[in-house]
């Protein structure tokens, strides 16, 4: 990356010249052409010869501008923030606010599964029988279908809504995303099981789902409990988990958030700022 830095003189230098290579290049070969057909053999080997010379100064300057951008390619990775949460902490709601006031992208890892299942693909059926059961799908297939959703976007700043569900998710993001994108911090909705129980009940009413019922939601608060909490404790030994009380009013919830966002929008200004200020 240093080197690529203290190179930038020479590659701008280089690209300052490219338009007028390529005029050079087009006036050689037509100028070559046009000597060829008055049998001038001197001048048309001259003429080629700056042709072939301006050709191969924009084949080295394309090359130079390639590298530039490999060089500043991290300073564009997309910021994740991590949404967990109980089932029925609010983690939804407050996505949408989210996107709505800050422009993330929302992904959800439920939804993507659910819309999977529907699809009527290979792992559909799979992923039905496993949401019922409460049970967490594989990691590759839900990292494959996050990854295909994020590439989709020219956004790049996510909120993945459900997970890492477990330390199997983690390692497969760290496997398949990896350094690619900028995991952020945790956004973890905080909030006792009875408030979830009934919020889930109440959805459970219109929303369709088959893991809306109370034999389903008591599979998920365990697996929440045994699987997910772990993940917390490794991403808060990283002091990248921001806690947020989830049973009070959306509103009230939402006023919390926006703090955690307003400084990670602050955090992400001050990289471009220094982005910027490094390239000149």
């Amino acid at each position: 990356y240093q080197r690529r830095v203290r190179g930038l003189a020479n590659m701008f230098t280089r690209a300052f010249a490219y338009s007028n290579s390529i005029k050079k290049l087009k006036r050689g070969f037509s100028n070559a052409h046009l000597i060829k057909k008055s049998l001038n053999p001197a001048k048309s080997w001259k003429s080629l010869f700056t042709a072939r010379s301006c050709f191969v100064g924009v084949l080295s300057t394309s090359v130079v501008l390639y590298s530039y951008n490999l060089a500043f390619a991290d300073t564009h990775k997309p910021k994740v923030v991590f949404v967990l949460g109980g089932p029925g902490s609010g983690k939804g709601t407050q996505c949408s606010n989210i996107v709505k006031h800050f422009g993330y992208v929302h992904l959800s890892a439920g939804e993507l599964l659910r819309e999977e299942m529907k699809s009527g693909s290979k792992n559909g059926a799979m992923i039905d029988e496993m949401i019922k059961k409460g049970q967490i799908v594989p990691s590759e297939v839900t990292i494959g279908l996050l990854k295909k959703a994020m590439e989709k976007n020219d956004v790049k700043k996510f909120l993945i809504d459900g997970f890492p569900r477990n330390d199997e998710n983690r390692r497969g993001w760290n496997d398949i995303v990896g350094d690619t994108a900028d995991v952020a911090f945790v956004l973890l909705f905080e909030c006792p099981e009875e408030v979830m129980e009934q919020r889930l009940l109440k959805r459970g009413e219109t929303s369709g789902r088959t893991d809306d019922n109370l034999a389903s939601i008591k599979l998920r608060f365990r697996t929440y409990l045994d699987q997910t909490l772990p993940v917390i404790e490794y991403y808060q030994k990283q002091d990248k988990v921001r806690r947020i009380n989830g049973n009070r009013t959306p509103e009230n919830v939402f006023e919390d958030v926006k703090k955690v966002f307003n400084e990670l929008e602050k955090q992400i200004e001050k990289e471009v700022q220094q982005s910027k200020t490094a390239h000149q």
